[in-house]
């Protein structure tokens, strides 16, 4: 269960953004199955990228959950507007 409250850490961990050049290809999005649960950093090919709570597939979509405000919400991601991810 996602909560919509923040610790004072999870709030600084979130403010990170890491360089897209250590990032893992979107080639290797296999790999991403393996991290249900887990919060991972997208970079999508229009060059925006943000954290994401990563729950599981449907079809061609990741879906899960984005930081938006300080809050988690609820969304679907198609893996091949994935360029990268941390």
């Amino acid at each position: 269960m996602i909560t919509n409250e923040l610790t004072p850490a999870q709030k600084n961990l979130l403010r990170f953004i890491p360089n897209i050049s250590y990032c893992i290809s979107h080639n290797n999005l296999k790999f991403i199955r393996n991290c249900v649960g887990t919060i991972i950093f997208l970079w999508l090919n229009n060059g925006k990228g943000f954290w994401f709570k990563y729950e599981g597939n449907e079809n061609k979509y990741l879906t899960g959950y984005f930081m938006c405000n300080n809050q988690w919400r609820k969304t679907k991601v198609d893996s091949m507007n994935i360029l990268r991810y941390y």
